[in-house]
């Protein structure tokens, strides 16, 4: 099926692919008015929508997830389980747009069906970070390190210490609470995702390098200087082995290492 396919190219980065065959895939059954063609249209659009963020499209995404939640009504019942990732969807291309109030709105929905689905499970985790990290963009840091601890907690019990996700969820925990200024907890957290990051991740993997970046500021801000320059150290060989590094990262370790050194 295309849309089988849309999902396999969007594993691949190819996003341009994945949005031609989500396309192609709409287009083949949008005409089929029975129950079966109307379910297909509803499946594909939820993908669809949330693929858009990923190409910076988040007003396309919100379209789509518009056009997906207004055909619920006369699907009859529909599992909360794609209403939750329809949501989730809709607030991801909202949040992609700098509509925070929206994006929260959305994800707060998505979780309430998450719940009427499971009590915990890996989706419901995401939408939990990806709301606690939405708060911190509009300054509500309590509520945002509240429901990024949520999400840290589930993935810990669902998915092991080692699991990419949960070392990634780890770590925007850390990094909450170093903005936070909860430091000694950000310590904790950010040396227990650079353990298991050498786990979870290849050699030199770009997020090894990030949560050194970000223990090099907290320990900066501790007033630990040999430890911070030891991070800021590690995550500059890192940036440097690779060509996939953020505008300005590089800048800021070596600003980190220049101060230690003068």
């Amino acid at each position: 099926m295309l849309s089988a396919l849309a999902g396999v190219r969007w594993g691949e980065s190819d996003y341009a692919e994945a949005d031609a065959l989500y396309e192609q895939a709409t287009a083949l059954v949008e005409n089929d008015r029975t129950p079966d063609g109307r379910a297909a249209v509803f499946e594909i659009l939820i993908d669809w929508a949330g693929l858009m963020p990923k190409m910076d499209q988040g007003e396309r995404g919100v379209e789509l997830a518009q056009r997906a939640i207004g055909m619920i009504e006369s699907l009859g019942e529909v599992d909360p389980f794609d209403r939750a990732v329809l949501y989730n969807n809709l607030a991801s291309s909202h949040d992609s747009m700098g509509a925070y109030p929206k994006a929260i709105e959305a994800f707060e929905t998505s979780i309430e069906l998450h719940r009427l689905h499971s009590d915990a499970h890996p989706d419901l985790a995401t939408a939990l970070g990806n709301l606690g990290l939405t708060y911190e963009l509009v300054g509500e840091m309590d509520k945002a390190v509240e429901n990024v601890a949520l999400a840290v907690d589930m993935q810990h019990k669902l998915l092991g210490e080692t699991h990419p996700q949960y070392v990634l969820m780890l770590y925007n925990l850390g990094s909450l609470q170093i903005n936070a200024g909860h430091l000694e907890s950000a310590a904790e957290n950010l040396k227990a995702a650079m353990e298991a990051a050498e786990q979870a991740y290849p050699k030199n993997h770009l997020y090894t390098g990030r949560f050194n970046h970000r223990a090099a500021v907290l320990y900066e801000q501790m007033e630990r200087s040999g430890q911070s320059l030891a991070h800021a150290e590690l995550a500059r060989a890192i940036y440097l082995s690779r060509n996939d590094v953020p505008a300005g990262w590089l800048t800021e370790v070596e600003k980190i290492i220049a101060a230690h050194n003068r």
